[in-house]
């Protein structure tokens, strides 16, 4: 059992680097998908963190909800 964390940006320039005027996304529903089937949803925090707790070990899928559509 772990904890799947993480944080969401957007990227504007399609880097995958968080560069300086780059927001952080608040608000944003992350799905993880782990081995026992139970997806698990959470939502960043105002610093656009996301933490899930307990999930169990092996293969996880993280999934984020494009908050723009």
């Amino acid at each position: 059992v772990g904890t799947v964390t993480g944080h969401v940006f957007n990227d504007v320039n399609g880097n995958g680097t968080q560069d300086s005027g780059e927001p952080d996304l608040v608000g944003v529903d992350v799905v993880i998908d782990s081995v026992n089937g139970a997806p698990v949803t959470v939502q960043t925090d105002a610093n656009g963190n996301y933490s899930a707790p307990n999930i169990p070990a092996g293969s996880t899928t993280v999934d984020v909800t494009d908050p723009t559509g």
